[in-house]
């Protein structure tokens, strides 16, 4: 199915281009939304949301992670997320109550992970309740039994426990928590809170697109919701407030459009506030308005509005969990960068491809973590040299990008860039890739032969992965997202040429 839905993809983007180039025709844009649709079912059905004809939409492991510690982040902080699940679990299979719940004996120490699991802690399992104030512990208590009415497979649970914990920022914390702490949590509710991430990315945003650049922009849209395998539906589907910070990114870049630009820096910084990375995308976007001398005024009522509107979040979260839950913040997001995972697209995993001759190393957990020590050795050794390439690119693509005045479309492609060679984030980190086709002004000149040329560099850098278990090859993780790093790392080499080319023809 991936091989097909790839070839279905590329015919897509193709026809979209067409009918932005030469011109949209009635049959051409009803030929447009049919294959569309073809992608949103394929997706679809990959996800199953009915199965065996009940609802079956919730991402379990993302969905605990997220609206759990959003309703409970004062007693649970960053690190006792785990251990108090499994306490509250203990006492599920102790009361009367006809769930059980899976019997977990290895979790992460959030708070001080390490690439190994460890046995639970009982005397952190047993202070767990003087966290919880009044009957907070019991309402804990009963949204896990909530979540195991819907879920309690073992190896789901223990898959869970064995993750990072959440990783969203006190601002993300103090802006859900209105939503969990105020819907109880059961059955109908438990559907119904997992909806909302749905209806921000099939709904909203499409409607803030269509009304800010059009139909074919809303197009593009869903070309690459539909087409991103490394975010695609299975992995965004059914979760809490993920969708949260694409949808202020998308009505940031609408605002600034529309020529609004203390809201547009409003919706960046919350953005921002949401998940961080957003904030490569306004430093990129002022960085090439300022670039452009007739729109120079622009970018500093852009920086304005920015440092202003970052200082009243900062100023807010301060005053609802203090300087303690940022520091906590940081701390884990450092230890998360760092660690190499399965799930990683970036320089760091393209860079650990070549130290994979032996695939047996993914056979046993054991082996596993040897060989994840070793890329962890490396990676340090290596670190500035690779930060060096990164930085040497990285002006090479700001001046190729400068060139085609468009900031816009230019910033959310060095946001693709500063993620890639800096970050090496989690796979669907890169579901603001649905972005690119919309903010893309078609014109004249060289940029109409090099749009297409980094769109198809897109799709097929993002697709390498799926693809490769679709014609059986038999990988881990790690090995599939090596090798579409490494892919991607070539892509980006190969597109910098093409825009030196490009500029040479217009010098």
């Amino acid at each position: 199915m991936e091989f097909f839905l790839v070839v279905l993809l590329i015919a897509t983007l193709i026809l979209w281009l067409k009918l932005n180039i030469s011109g949209a025709s009635r049959s051409g844009v009803l030929a447009l939304w049919g294959m569309i649709f073809l992608m949103a079912m394929l997706q679809f059905n990959r996800v199953e949301f009915v199965k065996d004809g009940k609802l079956n939409y919730i991402h379990t492991h993302d969905y605990f992670h997220y609206l759990i510690s959003s309703k409970y982040f004062e007693e649970l902080g960053y690190d006792r997320l785990y251990v108090c699940s499994t306490a509250a679990f203990s006492e599920i299979n102790k009361g009367q109550s006809e769930i059980s719940a899976p019997n977990i004996t290895l979790v992460r120490n959030l708070a001080n992970p390490t690439i190994r699991i460890f046995p639970v802690d009982e005397d952190s399992q047993s202070a767990c309740r003087q966290y919880f104030p009044g009957d907070r512990w019991q309402e804990f208590v009963g949204d896990l039994a909530v979540f195991l009415k819907y879920d309690n497979s073992q190896e789901k649970w223990q898959t869970i426990f064995s993750d990072m914990g959440n990783n969203a920022t006190p601002a993300w914390y103090m802006l859900t928590r209105y939503i969990s702490n105020n819907i109880p949590l059961n059955e109908v509710s438990l559907h119904f809170i997992a909806a909302i991430d749905l209806a921000i990315f099939f709904i909203l945003i499409p409607l803030v697109i269509f009304f800010s650049f059009g139909p074919l922009a809303t197009a593009g849209y869903f070309i690459v919701i539909f087409g991103n395998a490394l975010a695609h539906t299975s992995w965004v589907h059914g979760s809490f407030g993920r969708a949260l910070s694409l949808f202020s990114l998308a009505l940031a870049y609408c605002l600034f459009h529309k020529g609004k630009n203390s809201l547009a820096a409003l919706f960046f910084v919350l953005a921002s506030s949401l998940r961080i990375f957003p904030i490569i995308f306004v430093f990129s976007l002022i960085l090439f308005v300022f670039l452009d001398k007739e729109k120079r005024k622009i970018s500093y009522t852009l920086m304005g509005y920015t440092c202003l509107w970052g200082v009243v979040f900062l100023f807010a979260t301060y005053a609802t969990y203090g300087i303690d839950a940022w520091q906590a913040f940081i701390n884990m997001i450092g230890v998360r960068i760092n660690m190499p995972g399965p799930f990683t697209i970036g320089l760091e995993k393209a860079f650990s491809f070549f130290f994979m001759s032996d695939s047996g190393i993914f056979k046993s957990d054991e082996s596993l973590v040897v060989w994840l020590d070793k890329v962890s050795l490396i990676h340090g050794n290596y670190k500035t040299a690779l930060m060096a390439l990164g930085f040497v690119l990285g002006c090479g693509f700001v001046h190729g990008l400068r060139q085609l005045k468009q900031p816009m479309f230019s910033s959310v492609l060095l946001g693709f860039f500063m993620m890639f060679f800096f970050m090496t984030p989690l796979t669907y980190y890169y579901m603001f890739l649905a972005l690119v086709l919309p903010v893309y002004r078609f014109g004249d000149g060289y940029r109409r032969e090099l749009s297409p040329f980094m769109f198809l560099m897109m799709i097929l850098a993002i697709w390498s992965y799926p693809v490769l278990r679709d014609l059986g090859y038999v990988l881990s993780d790690h090995e599939m997202t090596a090798q579409a790093s490494l892919i991607i790392l070539i892509f980006f080499f190969i597109y910098i040429k093409a825009l030196a080319k490009a500029r040479s023809l217009v010098a």
